[in-house]
């Protein structure tokens, strides 16, 4: 077996692909560990060819809707992506839109599209027992959910229902934040079945308004169709136990411009970054290679629909960031001039894992370590010297490079896996001492390499710092921290802010166990001395603490530790700790589940979705 190990003379962050279980992650059962049960042929082969396997992939698809993927698709979006096939046989991507609820669903297995939502001039057209492919995806947060099943019923007004046979939700990488918002008079157009002026279909070129906007795109979504399916199987779903090989669309993005074009637009390519390594989309184009492709000016609604055929170049890494490339052939194409009926959304952040460059040098930047320090059970900090100019954000992540072996069946093979950390430690003390702070619990691969094999004077590939996670302006309202186990490592430097901010703070902190707890000596005392400095500055008047630290323990390991709680956090310990938690702004770090929980608990005790800022460990 080949070791971690470090090459200072390449500058990069080298170490061997060896598949392991995110320890964060519940255990998966038997059933649930068979990749076979989870992806068709297609897709595990497009695994094979790039050295991976899924034995835990049942902890992220599901044969059906979890409750907060129902709700996130109808209470929260006004576009649906969706991707099918014609009655040509043809792939092709398009978009539902309407107000925040014209998405329902009645249960777990089932999805509904309200009518008058698709676009009068879609190419894109669906009979029942189709396979189709829905995305929903929400610009402002990242957040991104699919589901793949048949079309179970149309009427005549373009709704239609949907059987949900898989569900999965994605990392929010490579996305350009945005705040999409319908325009009202437009929208009563569309659903009114108004087909506006300048529609164009083709068969052959691009024309120069179709060029600028895929030349221009930061983003794009791509529908592809495994293996067209018996009819009787369509109509029902795939057979009893056999993985889902109908259609799935997923989002594309990058920096603007990342999609490469030929003068007349027949052949697009463009870079496949580093992902989470399902192949779901390279999986369908292995047994299919139709594929549909939809651009959308998201300043003007015009809509760009292709079809063709696709091909992934697995040893193509010429592209900045690439894996890998695919290249598309076009065979015909739909133009629909501001279709959509959106209001200007330009880019509010593009997303910190773009590539730096395009075109140009992709060179990162090497950091040196110059200490680790233990913090916790699991849990190391690991320190480097600040590169000249580097600045960042309370609540900031910083995102690393590595290079790693294929596997065993490709020895001379590598590919690069991206990692990102929060940062840690406050900006100003980082930039007091020169140095910035990442705190990483040991879970996968890489955290293992850092814990087991980084030492003082080995240098990592910085990328680059990114996130919004970050400390908002309260307007006067009191702050409400709340941590779940390595989720503690942002609120760490947010608790430092807000105390130097003079916000009144209470953290509520939980693990498995108290040897689990990093920072909590530290953070302990710095709530009792600023406690203590603002009674004193308010006359001895104030009764109650103005900051707080509550750690709690799930597991048995808190019994008779001085100053525990045992449990998780509840909505009764949010109210003993600060009352009405309706007041506060919140910010919460951890896993998923803990935050998912936790959001409905606030929702329940009267927060305002607003004021709760979360950070997702799904980068």
């Amino acid at each position: 077996m080949r070791q971690f190990c470090h090459r200072t003379q390449l500058g990069r962050n080298t170490l061997p692909l060896q598949p392991r279980r995110n320890a964060l992650l519940p255990k998966p059962s038997r059933a649930a560990m068979a990749p076979e049960a989870v992806f068709h042929a297609g897709q595990l082969e497009a695994q094979r060819r790039v050295g991976v396997s899924h034995t835990d992939a049942g902890n992220y698809i599901r044969p059906f809707m979890p409750d907060q993927h129902r709700a996130f698709y109808s209470s929260l979006l006004n576009l649906l992506y969706i991707g099918g096939v014609d009655d040509q046989d043809r792939v092709w991507a398009s978009v539902a839109v309407g107000q925040p609820g014209f998405i329902t669903s009645k249960n777990v297995s089932h999805l509904a599209i309200a009518p008058h939502a698709r676009l009068p001039s879609d190419p894109l057209q669906l009979a029942a027992g189709s396979p189709l492919g829905a995305l929903g995806l929400d610009l402002a947060t990242r957040r991104r959910n699919k589901v793949n099943g048949t079309v179970a019923s149309l009427d005549g007004d373009g709704g239609l229902e949907v059987h949900c046979e898989q569900t999965v939700g994605n990392c929010p990488k490579y996305i350009q934040t945005r705040q999409v918002q319908l325009d009202p008079a437009r929208l009563a157009k569309l659903q009114r079945g108004e087909t506006g002026a300048g529609v164009l279909d083709s068969s052959g070129p691009l024309g120069k308004e179709q060029l600028d906007l895929i030349r221009k795109a930061d983003t794009f979504f791509l529908a592809t169709c495994g293996a067209k399916q018996p009819a009787a199987a369509a109509a029902g779903g795939p057979p009893s136990g056999q993985p889902h090989a109908g259609c799935d669309i997923n989002h594309r993005g990058g920096p603007p411009g990342f999609v490469e074009c030929s003068e007349d637009g027949t052949t697009l390519r463009w870079p496949d970054y580093v992902g989470n390594n399902f192949f779901m989309s390279f999986g369908n184009l292995q047994s299919n290679p139709a594929a549909g492709l939809l651009f959308i000016n998201f300043l003007t609604g015009d809509v760009l629909q292709l079809t063709g055929s696709a091909e992934v170049l697995y040893d193509d890494h010429s592209m900045p960031g690439a894996q890998r490339a695919v290249r598309f052939k076009l065979a015909s194409w739909h133009y629909a001039p501001a279709a959509l009926p959106i209001l200007p959304a330009p880019v509010i952040q593009h997303s910190p894992y773009n590539p730096r460059l395009l075109g140009g040098s992709a060179a990162l930047t090497d950091v040196q370590c110059v200490a680790v320090t233990q913090e916790a059970q699991g849990i190391k900090s690991f320190h480097f010297a600040s590169p000249p100019g580097f600045q960042y954000a309370v609540g900031q992540f910083a995102s690393f490079d590595f290079e790693v072996g294929v596997g065993p069946h490709r020895p001379e093979a590598t590919r690069i896996l991206n990692r990102t950390w929060t940062l840690s430690k406050h900006p100003a003390a980082a930039a007091k001492d020169g140095t910035f702070t990442i705190s990483v619990k040991r879970a996968g691969v890489v955290s293992s390499f850092l814990h087991d094999s980084l030492q003082p004077g080995m240098s990592l590939q910085l990328r680059g710092v990114g996130g919004d996670f970050t400390v908002q302006d309260t307007g006067g309202r009191p702050a409400l921290l709340l941590a779940g186990g390595i989720g503690i490592t942002p609120l760490r430097a947010m608790f430092h802010e807000l105390v130097r901010r003079r916000v009144p703070t209470t953290l509520l902190y939980s693990v498995r166990s108290p040897a689990e707890a990093a920072f909590l000596p530290e953070l302990t005392s710095l709530a009792q001395q600023a406690s203590a400095e603002a009674a004193a500055a308010a006359g001895g008047g104030r009764t109650a603490p103005a900051y707080r630290v509550i750690a709690t323990a799930s597991g048995n390991g808190s019994k008779g530790v001085d100053g525990w709680r045992s449990g998780r956090i509840t909505g009764a310990l949010v109210q003993e700790a600060v009352g009405s938690p309706a007041g506060c702004e919140v910010y919460m770090c951890g896993p998923v589940a803990f935050m998912d929980a936790l959001e409905g608990v606030l929702q329940e005790l009267g927060v305002e979705p607003a004021r709760i800022h979360t950070e997702s460990f799904a980068f």
